[in-house]
């Protein structure tokens, strides 16, 4: 184990600089680069929602109030638009710790990964817990 808590040495940090700069450029999209296919999918269209919710009541409003903006007033379409951008930067920024996270967790000593259903297993098992698999 290496003074920075990786069971690796250079490769450990490369798959961590690029999970997490691939999930600062796009929410879900280091999860799919580690593999894990459910928990990329929920940061991406939790936040490609949040997005299409807000952007679509924007031009709606736009389009129903004759182009002056959000159905709420004017005072109010700079404030959303404002926390529209705040949830774009957090959820960037949330989701790159998430990818930090689960590559810290797959690299760590001790886990190895099941070769049938790719889940993390303990190594003390002879067995994979979640498939029965006997050849982890």
């Amino acid at each position: 184990m290496t003074d920075d808590g990786f069971a690796g040495g250079i490769g450990d940090r490369r798959l961590v600089a690029t999970a997490t700069l691939l999930s600062l450029l796009a929410p879900g999209l280091g999860h799919f680069y580690l593999g894990r296919w459910s928990r990329g999918a929920v940061w991406a269209a939790g936040t490609l929602g949040v997005f299409v919710a807000v952007a679509s009541d924007a031009v709606l409003g736009a389009t129903i109030t004759g182009g002056t903006g959000l159905l709420l007033g004017s005072g109010t379409t700079e404030l959303v638009m404002l926390g529209l951008g705040a949830f774009a930067v957090g959820a960037r920024v949330f989701g790159a710790v998430d990818a930090w996270i689960a590559v810290r967790r797959r690299t760590r000593e001790g886990v190895v990964r099941c070769s049938s259903c790719e889940r993390d297993v303990d190594a003390d098992l002879s067995f994979c817990h979640y498939c029965l698999d006997d050849e982890r």
